[in-house]
């Protein structure tokens, strides 16, 4: 292959959108009784929602303003993740027709290249920038079970995905290859 650093390029962005579905995926099926109310309204005027973070604050054992606050940074992080991973999923789509296509255009290609790389450096961003704000809340040991339950999320979405399970069905894959 002439181009190794797409080929790695995907893979990293495979991997990092492994890790956040995970987590999205692991509070919904932990979830038990009614969800709460929390949702926002994406650019094209759908109802999204976030996950239960209220459960991840009490595992966390916040209280008080901290846990105020980890909830809103939680809520913001979520809202600007499916603002991201919605524009990365149509950039995808049209990176997967181009390839497709009869007649590839390699110069959209590169531009849609380009924009999935600058999309899922938005989210790895997103990503780092909540992690950080939320360690300022924590204390020693709400910081080690938030670490913990990060990595388990992290594990369950590597395992998810060496059994063929990924996001859009048991193959992985969804009109492309994965990671497109």
């Amino acid at each position: 292959m002439k181009r190794p650093w797409l080929v790695i390029a995907l893979l990293l962005s495979v991997g990092i959108n492994i890790g956040i579905l995970a987590v999205i995926g692991t509070a919904r099926v932990r979830q038990r009784g009614p969800r709460p109310e929390m949702h926002f309204q994406d650019r094209e005027g759908r109802d999204r929602h976030f996950p239960p973070v209220e459960k991840l604050a009490e595992r966390l054992g916040l209280e008080g303003d901290n846990r105020d606050r980890f909830i809103e940074q939680q809520q913001a992080f979520f809202g600007v993740y499916q603002e991201i991973r919605q524009d990365l999923m149509v950039v995808r789509q049209s990176l997967r027709a181009e390839v497709g296509a009869a007649a590839p255009d390699e110069e959209h290609i590169e531009e849609l290249l380009a924009e999935t790389a600058r999309l899922t450096a938005e989210l790895n961003r997103a990503f780092v920038d909540s992690v950080l704000s939320t360690r300022d809340l924590l204390d020693e040991r709400q910081e080690r079970v938030y670490f913990s339950m990060l990595e388990r999320l992290r594990e369950r979405g590597e395992s998810r995905w060496q059994r063929g399970e990924g996001p859009h069905g048991r193959d992985g894959r969804r009109g492309g290859p994965p990671g497109l």
